[in-house]
């Protein structure tokens, strides 16, 4: 997870010029505190019911190699005017993994899907290479509250890709899972920060003897770039798209398609990254607004400014990229989503006065205007909001920051107009 440390250090100050920033109230839902789990990098998942579910880094039990904790699975629910905070899954830190970074999302099934970077080995203690995994809810009539863990896949770090990182689970209309890993796959001498193999998307295939990978990209580290860090989404076609974090034409990174071809997938990259007003280094995962079919995300860094949010629109030509916002020096969007129509929210970990923010970006006659909604003082309200926000049909946002609050280990909080 050696690019979610970069990304946490490059940006210090937000200072966007021309921004309207309104008043927002953050309450803090959950500040967390080390046995209920720490340091929250991913968003928020919601069951639709008005439920959240979400995933800790560290936390729970300690029998991990780094005395952190393993890091947990929980669950949100309303309980009168507040919350109810229950822990589901507690990682032991071997064979099941440790450190899950990613959301939890809701497969066809009813349960929830995961990915944790570490263990899977059989030895406790060992690092291994990740892990997938679910976790089924208990049954109707059951008395047990108690949450079914299963490992799905275990990494082995070779071809079949190691280390999967912050991007969400995605499923096919058959079941399938395709989800990416940061590291593993071919052996490539242009990786830089992912080792001598580049990452790969992988797919995970049900049957009755369990479940089957299938490699269908391994990154090269030359143009088609490589360290794919967020996940990949389907467009309306079928066809997957995500982003490369490293690699490319001049070292920034990648926008990629894979699309279906025969018994395989063919790759097409569809923007290499110059660093520039285009931006470069992509962390997150991209976004689909369903009214324009428009794909949106964002970069970590550019120059002359900081990170931005760009665009791909789809023609019969095919993908057509576009950056929409520059953001100023030295700020980088660490996630951007569709909510709301066609707006934008995202988060900046170190926006603000250095704490990070949540913002919202509204176009206006093909011209994209960023107002903040929330800065974070680094304090009882948390610091470095680094995963996906949700935005309910009343406007309140709901999310996670990994540092600080009452306990200095994260909190979730609800920011409401």
């Amino acid at each position: 997870m050696v690019r979610v440390a970069i990304l946490a250090t490059i940006a210090v100050v937000y200072t966007l010029a021309g921004a309207e920033s309104y008043a927002q109230t953050l309450n803090v839902i959950r500040a967390f505190s080390g046995p209920d789990g720490a340091f929250p990098y991913s968003g928020l998942t919601s069951d639709g019911r008005g439920n959240l579910y979400g995933t800790t880094s560290a936390g729970g039990n300690t029998g991990c190699s780094s005395n952190l904790g393993c890091g947990t699975v929980f669950k949100l629910s309303r309980s009168g005017a507040g919350w109810s905070f229950t822990t589901i899954y507690q990682f032991q830190g071997n064979a099941d993994g440790w450190e899950p970074m990613a959301r939890v999302v809701f497969g066809p099934d009813g349960d929830l899907y995961g990915t944790t970077p570490y263990g899977g080995n059989e030895s406790k203690g060992t690092y291994g290479y990740g892990t997938v995994f679910k976790l089924t809810p208990p049954g109707f009539g059951d008395s047990s509250s108690e949450w079914t863990h299963s490992v799905l896949y275990r990494f082995g770090g070779g071809m079949d890709g190691a280390t999967p990182g912050v991007g969400d689970l995605i499923f096919d209309a058959a079941g399938n899972i395709y989800g990416t890993t940061e590291s593993g796959g071919l052996v490539g001498s242009s990786c830089v920060i992912s080792g001598p193999r580049c990452g790969v998307v992988f797919e995970l295939s049900p049957s009755s003897h369990g479940w089957t990978e299938h490699v269908i990209y391994s990154f090269t580290g030359g143009n088609d770039g490589d360290l794919p860090i967020g996940g990949v989404v389907f467009d309306p076609g079928g066809n997957l798209l995500g982003t490369a974090s490293e690699g490319g034409a001049v070292g920034y990174g990648t926008v990629f398609e894979l699309m279906p071809s025969g018994s395989g997938w063919e790759e097409k990259t569809l923007h290499s990254f110059t660093g520039n007003g285009d931006g470069g280094y992509p962390a997150a995962s991209l976004s689909l607004d369903r009214n324009t079919r428009a794909f949106y995300g964002g970069t970590s860094f550019a120059l002359p400014g900081g990170g931005t949010v760009f665009q791909l629109t789809k023609s019969a030509k095919g993908y057509t990229f576009q950056s929409d916002y520059l953001f100023p020096f030295p700020d980088d969007p660490s996630s951007v989503i569709t909510e709301s129509g066609s707006n934008l929210y995202g988060t900046t970990p170190d926006g603000g006065s250095g704490w990070g923010n949540v913002f919202e970006m509204i176009e206006n006659s093909g011209v994209w205007e960023a107002k903040i909604v929330y800065n974070f003082t680094g304090q009882n309200d948390g610091n470095s909001p680094e995963g996906n926000i949700l935005v309910d049909s009343n406007g309140n946002v709901y999310g996670t920051t990994t540092l600080s609050g009452e306990y200095s280990d994260g909190v979730i909080y609800e920011i409401m107009p």
